[in-house]
């Protein structure tokens, strides 16, 4: 399963907050690495598990967990690794692409003299050896 996203997540995405890079990772390793874009779609309260809430009895969540995840896909979105791929229904979980390689993102900000794109409000991490055009 995603060991290939989780790669991506940590080379990266490292640098978001703590709970919206906690939940990228979960995406990764619940994902299909061959899928093009890599696809969640396991729901919130494992989200919530994965940023270190825990779901009362009966994985109910609480107003708060329920925040919480919010914020933290909110961060996500914002960011541009994930966009969802559906509008679910009532009792239906949310899908969501995983976008992370930085060169899919749009849009980009290229007046940064240090040539690192800026994705909406967000530096994804350019390895070295990536932006002296050396492939791995």
């Amino acid at each position: 399963m995603g060991a290939s996203s989780v790669n991506l997540a940590y080379t990266y995405w490292s640098h978001l907050p703590d709970a919206a890079f906690r939940a990228l990772v979960w995406m990764c390793i619940q994902s299909i690495d061959q899928d093009r874009p890599p696809r969640y779609f396991g729901g919130r309260a494992a989200l919530a598990r994965a940023i270190g809430r825990e779901p009362a009895g009966g994985g109910h969540l609480t107003t708060a967990d329920r925040q919480a995840v919010t914020r933290a896909l909110r961060t996500l979105r914002s960011a541009g690794v994930i966009t969802p791929t559906n509008s679910p229904r009532p009792g239906q979980s949310a899908e969501y692409a995983l976008h992370l390689s930085p060169q899919a993102h749009d849009p980009v900000d290229n007046s940064l003299s240090t040539g690192a794109h800026m994705v909406n409000g967000y530096h994804p991490v350019i390895p070295k050896t990536a932006r002296m055009g050396i492939t791995q």
